[in-house]
């Protein structure tokens, strides 16, 4: 099996722009392998969502795991076994020299160490370097943000400010990713116009895994 260059890993957080990005990754599919860039099917055709549910405790994805068709224990076993390989083989398969995976639901989902040491075991093999790259959002827009997502989806409680919530602790959140997959490797973005590269996420995000196109 071939060895990639780099895999940019690329873990949300939720609400900044992850899903439009997904969006552009997936259409432009033959754009990117053009120039040795891959954004794989292996874990999702849009997002990557076969990333959280292969590394999280079996009880943090119950919702991620029905929506793939996972609920059912024997085949998300099947799948765990199953997994790796495909996403090797896609990847070996490739002959790009760059990996794009992109998961929110690796920062919100993935809580303990364990868990994002199993996805760094994961993704070890099949690229010299993996760089994982998170965007921030101010946390009081956060939480506003997913509220306006909740009402979207027929909600009607009164809004509350968010609490416990694992992934609103940065702090917390980025020492986790830094001291599985090293803090050399941690790209960190702040999800704002005046400090992103063009006041764009798709100019600052292409300017980070070096996509010029």
């Amino acid at each position: 099996m071939s060895i990639l260059e780099k895999i940019y890993l690329h873990i949300g957080v939720e609400k900044t722009g992850t899903t439009t990005l997904q969006t552009a990754l997936a259409i432009n599919r033959e754009l990117l392998l053009r120039h040795g860039f891959l954004y794989p099917r292996a874990p999702g055709p849009y997002t990557h969502l076969g990333l959280a549910i292969y590394a999280a405790k079996e009880s943090a994805v119950p919702d991620l795991r029905k929506s793939v068709g996972l609920f059912d224990r024997d085949r998300y076993l099947a799948f765990l076994e199953a997994h790796p390989v495909e996403l090797a083989r896609e990847l070996n398969a490739s002959g790009c020299h760059t990996v794009i995976l992109s998961s929110e639901h690796c920062s919100s989902r993935l809580s303990t160490l364990n868990e994002i040491a199993k996805l760094r075991r994961l993704l070890r093999p099949l690229a010299r370097q993996c760089n994982v790259i998170v965007y921030l959002r101010q946390q009081d827009e956060l939480a506003v943000s997913q509220y306006s997502t909740f009402v979207q989806s027929g909600a009607t409680a009164e809004f509350r400010f968010p609490s416990g919530v694992a992934w609103f602790d940065y702090l917390r959140l980025l020492d986790m990713w830094a001291s599985v997959f090293g803090q050399d490797n941690l790209v960190i973005r702040i999800f704002e116009p005046s400090q992103m590269m063009g006041g764009d996420l798709f100019a600052d995000f292409f300017s980070v895994i070096g996509f010029d196109e």
